[in-house]
């Protein structure tokens, strides 16, 4: 038999002119809906229901490639830690990584608002970013040109992180994973 091939990141080259759906971002539902309520055309997620789990993750159905996008996560972290951003898309999917969290993998990124970190790895590459106490935005830049490498950059109130540099025509799949039960995030003010 031959050896299964290794796993490759998907390009946006290789994939149809990237077109904008109605709503343009929306968690996927099916993913965890014992306990999570999917709302508002499914771009508000909340942990509703008491289970006992480390942490919920989820992801959007639609990829983001061959352009400028910026949205804002609309994130009610309850005091806790939450996890925020995106993925890159694999062919076979995305990597959550050994831990299944939003930043465990080296392809997903996520900002905590409780510390102020941009994480990957499991590890934080970025300390010092502003924290959000209570309900507030953490704001998402993409640049993912088709042909050259990406950017991301999260924005908490006026204090950007440094550019999360991107390989070449990079797919990009936001993302969240919810840490304490009540939490909720909300996907707001998508541009393209």
């Amino acid at each position: 038999g031959e050896e299964p091939a290794q796993p490759v990141l998907e390009k946006g080259k290789d994939l149809p002119k990237w077109k904008e759906t109605k709503p343009p971002l929306s968690f996927a539902e099916k993913e965890d809906s014992d306990t999570l309520s999917f709302t508002e055309e499914n771009t508000k997620i909340s942990w509703t229901k008491p289970v006992s789990l480390a942490w919920v993750p989820a992801k959007c159905t639609q990829k983001l490639y061959g352009g400028k996008f910026s949205l804002d996560f609309d994130v009610d972290a309850k005091d806790g830690q939450i996890g925020i951003g995106f993925m890159l898309s694999w062919n076979i999917g995305v990597d959550w990584g050994f831990y299944g969290y939003l930043g465990a993998s080296s392809s997903a990124w996520s900002y905590d608002p409780s510390s102020g970190d941009v994480v990957t790895q499991t590890e934080s590459i970025e300390g010092g970013l502003n924290t959000l106490k209570g309900p507030g935005i953490v704001h998402l830049d993409l640049d993912l040109p088709l042909s050259a490498v990406g950017t991301a950059m999260f924005t908490v109130n006026g204090k950007s992180s440094n550019p999360i540099p991107l390989p070449e025509s990079s797919v990009v799949v936001i993302a969240a994973c919810l840490l304490r039960q009540n939490q909720e995030v909300t996907l707001t003010n998508f541009k393209s």
